[in-house]
């Protein structure tokens, strides 16, 4: 039997299963006065039930268990097994507590007990069923965007850093893992995400010379704002390394805080490396137009050199006396035994550009 009880469009499909007269037309009263759009469809028989299900949809089933000849709760399997994850309330005329304990294991959606009195809330309950139903699949397809959106970032990271990553923002302003391109990562630290929050997590890899950049770094994220942060780790091996980490936070309006942070890290130790080089190249020339002898010059640029690590010996000028040649010899610093490869200068001679004029220019007269 099918009956519309309502006017109003988008209807709610409701089938009721049922073999009681009575327990059926006090089901039917309730629904009729709700100002709920329901079609109602009832079966009273095994042979109704076994079509139905296997012909129509429903939104919603309303059902007792020992009903048209099932025994226990299989016609909730059958109608799980036809229906898929169909809404379910059973209607018992038993409120005992084994009944309502096997329903919720088997994800029954509510449980009415059978007197009018609970009946005349049938309605409500169908609405709040829905709307959790509703809420749930919302839940379910924003958690699947959110899954495809990220694995499209981490892709995409990964293309244009060496490691990406998410961290989920715990209440108290912790951290915790979603995940990283673990891959990638243990390539850069020597560890894998696991070894290293087994040891302490992250912070546990900053070197501690710039722990103060990586906590102002936090504090601008917690509070909503984007930040780009380069700062030196230490590897498994012992190696210092140096990252310009990207990060970016999203901030959520209902809870009023920072609920999740995206980012991305770029190995730039050759960059950094190469970058110290020249600034102590430029400093060791600057110092060169203020020297007094060709001594004083030598030992300007072997401290400045030697400070970034740098051994090298310093030659006389060439015949124009218009730069001042180096051989680069090795370096002190075991930290940085691979920056030889990195930078790339192998043993190879370099030279610095010197004034044409000036003290430099006396100072190299009068030695001659």
């Amino acid at each position: 039997m099918n009956e519309q009880l309502s006017s109003r469009s988008q209807s709610i499909r409701v089938l009721h299963v049922d073999d009681n007269p009575h327990d059926i037309a006090l089901v039917r009263d309730a629904l009729v006065h709700a100002d709920l759009p329901i079609e109602l469809h009832t079966v009273t028989s095994f042979r109704q039930f076994a079509e139905t299900i296997a012909n129509r949809d429903f939104d919603l089933v309303l059902t007792d268990y020992n009903i048209l000849g099932f025994s226990g709760f299989e016609v909730i399997d059958r109608l799980q097994e036809h229906l898929g994850d169909v809404a379910v309330i059973l209607l018992t005329g038993t409120g005992s507590e084994e009944v309502a304990i096997e329903a919720l294991r088997r994800n029954i959606d509510d449980y009415v007990i059978k007197t009018p009195a609970h009946i005349r809330q049938l309605p409500h309950r169908i609405e709040a069923v829905l709307e959790r139903r509703r809420l749930l699949r919302e839940k379910e397809e924003a958690e699947a965007a959110l899954r495809l959106s990220e694995a499209r970032y981490r892709e995409i990271s990964e293309l244009m850093s060496d490691y990406a990553y998410s961290f989920h923002i715990l209440q108290d302003g912790g951290m915790q893992l979603d995940w990283i391109t673990a891959r990638s990562f243990a390539r850069i630290t020597g560890f894998t995400p696991e070894d290293l929050w087994a040891r302490g997590g992250w912070t546990t890899l900053i070197h501690p010379d710039d722990m103060p950049i990586v906590q102002k770094r936090a504090q601008r994220l917690l509070s909503g704002r984007p930040d780009v942060s380069e700062f030196r780790i230490i590897t498994k091996s012992g190696d210092i390394r140096w990252l310009r980490d990207h990060a970016h936070p999203v901030w959520d309006e209902r809870e009023q805080r920072v609920v999740r942070i995206y980012g991305a890290a770029r190995d730039i130790t050759q960059q950094m490396r190469q970058r110290r080089l020249l600034d102590a190249l430029n400093k060791a020339a600057a110092a060169l137009t203020t020297a007094r002898s060709l001594d004083e010059i030598f030992e300007i640029v072997r401290q400045t050199l030697r400070k970034i690590g740098y051994t090298c010996m310093v030659l006389p000028l060439d015949d124009n006396q218009e730069r001042l040649y180096t051989r680069y010899l090795g370096f002190d610093s075991a930290l940085l035994r691979r920056a030889e490869e990195l930078v790339g200068m192998g043993h190879e001679d370099f030279s610095i550009a010197v004034a044409n004029s000036g003290p430099f220019r006396e100072v190299v007269s009068e030695d001659k």
